[in-house]
């Protein structure tokens, strides 16, 4: 599998990679499997194949959630931070790793370094984490109201939209 990834030069090679893993239960553990791939670009481009097979069909990734979740912690690249975060909007994060995968989160949110995507990812992750820990939703908040007045247009959007829903579950 990571002969094919790196052999990608468009996103029509890797929508090929993705329609095929999505197909093949094996090649889609061969995908997950490249996350720890030593070449970065391999890597990236694993991540973002896992992370399209979990949005297009989100039963395929639940029996990878830890290790997807322990590259998660351990993402050194944007791609990967990014990719690996927005499959957790709509997964649910395993209880054990619930409180890992906030804090990892929360300090994305947090660094204005960060890409605005990883960080509106990251808001969302720790929303959906929050709506089953309660008292996490304060911290969240309080986050989000410490960056709004440094935030790009699209993140203040998000943390306005997150803020909301904190609201209504906060009642």
């Amino acid at each position: 599998m990571h002969e094919e990834l790196a052999e990608i030069k468009h996103k029509t090679d890797l929508n090929q990679v993705i329609f095929l893993a999505l197909e093949d239960k094996n090649l889609f553990k061969k995908l997950v499997e490249c996350l720890f791939h030593n070449n970065q670009n391999i890597a990236d481009k694993a991540a973002w194949a896992v992370s399209d097979c979990a949005l297009q069909k989100s039963h395929i990734i639940e029996p990878y959630l830890p290790i997807v979740i322990e590259k998660l912690l351990k993402a050194n690249t944007n791609m990967q931070k990014r990719c690996l975060t927005r499959i957790f909007q709509t997964q649910q994060v395993p209880k054990a790793q619930q409180a890992l995968v906030f804090n990892h989160c929360i300090t994305w949110v947090q660094n204005n370094n960060e890409q605005v995507a990883i960080r509106a990812f990251a808001m969302k992750v720790c929303l959906e984490i929050g709506k089953i820990h309660k008292d996490l939703l304060e911290e969240l908040k309080h986050s989000i109201h410490l960056i709004l007045p440094f935030s790009s247009k699209g993140l203040f959007n998000r943390g306005k939209k997150i803020l909301k829903e904190i609201e209504l579950y906060q009642g």
